[in-house]
């Protein structure tokens, strides 16, 4: 089983009835409202955090200590873009350390979930565009 915490607290456009309608489509088992479990087909995983991204999350500095803090211990972050699409800008913090982003589409978001790799998603469910990386510039 993969553990999945879900970042509280959500934006404002996001209700956490619509979290669990989510995550319960996309095959994951609650154990509270923001810790589930995902039986994912390659075994046990990394845990996960899901932060559900809209433009009250884009500025917060809150969320870099919580992304900081689930990658030291080995687990991954993955962006969850609103229901409609129509915002593409992640937080620094999950550009810097995410693992992925996916559209508000349950296979989507299993599949981000369970993923050994990145998958980057746009709002809409398109391949996200690669953002340049600056290291290692002016070596």
């Amino acid at each position: 089983m993969t553990p999945v915490e879900v970042q509280v607290p959500l934006p404002a456009s996001t209700s956490m009835d619509e979290v669990k309608k989510l995550l319960s489509a996309a095959g994951l088992t609650a154990l509270s409202d923001i810790n589930w479990t995902a039986d994912c087909a390659e075994g046990d995983g990394p845990p996960v955090l899901l932060i559900f991204v809209s433009s009250d999350t884009t500025g917060t500095e809150g969320l870099e200590p919580a992304v900081r803090q689930m990658v030291s211990r080995g687990g991954r972050v993955i962006g969850v873009w609103p229901v409609g699409g129509g915002f593409d800008v992640l937080p620094a913090a999950l550009e810097d350390y995410g693992a992925g982003s996916s559209n508000w589409n349950p296979e989507a978001l299993r599949n981000a979930i369970c993923a050994q790799g990145s998958d980057w998603r746009d709002s809409s469910g398109g391949i996200r565009d690669q953002r340049p990386i600056d290291r290692n510039k002016n070596c």
